[in-house]
């Protein structure tokens, strides 16, 4: 059932609403329930053979998270983490075997020239999406940022319906103070004319912008992948195209779920900020589905790096080399993982080393222009002010032009300086920009 579907806003949503506040009006307890079982639901709309595997994806990640809290209660480190150890391994191998078992086998095929059979596995719905946010739930778990619940806290969290299916990835400490909190299951008039508004703007971007760009856009991909030839034109067009389509997709329907969040009583996180501004492929990924950034970041790039700083420190590498190591081969590594994790083929593998690539050029740029001014402060000279005002500015800011405009006194300033230190010092005074240096 899709959010933007006549059955799910005409029938289902309202239908949602008037259970779960009306049962809230008993108590809290039973607007859970009603909650709860409106996502198996909506979950089971699609595929109704495909709710076992959620409920025992439920049930498998609550009892190893009830262990590991026993097990920190008492003390007993070594345990929760062979705890931790068994709970991701049941994910991946949970997440594995639906995704990822034909591609190894079709891969082993051909690489040995084997001939081993594998019928084809039916993908359950958002497996990928919530099996990260059990992961998620598992190591902040053995880090002890989270507490114990009841079994019914705990499902309806892994399985509340606004953010099941296409995200955002919340994380336990988000979502839980709300559930538990006195206003769950109260109706609040703001929480609902916020939420709806939310959604409507997102059902805009996804019915009005991308579904309309998709008539002009797929019969060009259509037509090129027939073999025929796109003239320069078209091929621009189906390139620009498919990414406005594929942003306000994917933007439009998270502030969809947002939205039905918020008129739930559940505030949920943003996942885009405008990423088609971004001013660096960084700061591009730091707006793009934010909450998957979030979670590869700490769950998967910090558990890389962090180890592997300490083994560049010990082996006394130069500072390049230090790089390599520490950050450029984490993040190549972690996004190959989320290429994988969109799915299981080397066109993945290769959507994911692509900005991986991108990313490590741009932080090694980085690192060289941090090096480059340290150099220059030991040589008792700097960067001008400037410049540096400059650089960090959005590409489309006023002040650029206004900072390679404005006139620098730099004739009779170096003159009077008895070293470019003093120069660079008095042209930095000369063009300081308030809130820029």
């Amino acid at each position: 059932m899709l959010f933007n579907s006549f059955v799910f806003v005409f029938a289902f949503l309202p239908l949602s609403l008037v259970l779960t506040y009306g049962a809230g009006a008993r108590s809290q307890t039973a607007a859970k329930v009603v909650l709860f079982f409106l996502s198996l639901a909506f979950y089971a709309w699609w595929r109704p053979s495909q709710l076992p595997l959620l409920l025992i994806s439920i049930a498998f990640n609550y009892v190893i998270g009830e262990w590991m809290q026993r097990a920190k209660a008492a003390d007993r480190p070594r345990q929760v983490q062979a705890i931790l150890a068994v709970g991701l391994l049941g994910d991946v191998l949970f997440l594995g075997w639906f995704k990822y078992a034909n591609f190894v086998v079709d891969n082993v095929n051909w690489v040995a020239g084997s001939h081993i059979q594998l019928d084809p596995i039916a993908l359950p719905l958002a497996i990928s999406f919530f099996t990260f946010q059990k992961i998620a739930y598992l190591i902040d778990t053995a880090r002890g940022e989270t507490r114990s619940v009841r079994v019914l806290d705990f499902s309806l969290f892994a399985a509340f319906y606004p953010q099941l299916i296409a995200g955002p990835i919340v994380h336990f400490r988000e979502v839980m103070p709300q559930l538990k909190g006195p206003l769950f299951g109260k109706l609040i008039a703001r929480n609902l004319m916020v939420g709806l508004v939310l959604f409507s703007i997102g059902l805009f971007k996804k019915t009005a912008i991308a579904d309309t760009l998709a008539i002009y856009v797929n019969p060009l991909f259509e037509a090129a992948r027939q073999g025929h030839d796109l003239s320069l034109v078209s091929a621009w067009v189906a390139g620009v195209g498919f990414t406005f389509q594929l942003y306000f997709d994917f933007s439009g329907y998270s502030d969809m779920a947002i939205g039905l969040g918020r008129m739930l009583g559940v505030k949920l996180p943003l996942n885009f900020h405008s990423p088609l501004r971004a001013a660096s492929i960084t700061d591009y990924w730091r707006r793009w589905h934010m909450t998957l950034q979030r979670f590869v970041v700490a769950y998967i790039f910090q558990p890389l790096s962090l180890p592997l700083m300490r083994v560049a420190a010990a082996w006394s590498l130069t500072r390049w080399s230090e790089f390599l190591l520490a950050t450029g081969l984490p993040i190549f590594i972690t996004f190959v993982i989320l290429g994988l994790w969109h799915g299981a083929g080397w066109t993945f593998v290769l959507f994911g080393a692509a900005p991986g690539i991108y990313l490590g050029v741009n932080e090694a740029w980085r690192e060289y222009q941090a090096d480059r001014r340290r150099k220059l402060k030991r040589a008792g000279r700097s960067i001008p002010s400037q410049v540096l005002a400059r650089s960090r500015l959005p590409p489309d800011d006023p002040r650029r032009r206004c900072l390679r405009k404005r006139h620098v006194p730099s004739g009779n300033a170096g003159r009077r300086g008895s070293n470019l230190a003093q120069h660079d010092r008095i042209r930095d005074r000369a063009i300081h920009v308030r809130g820029v240096d």
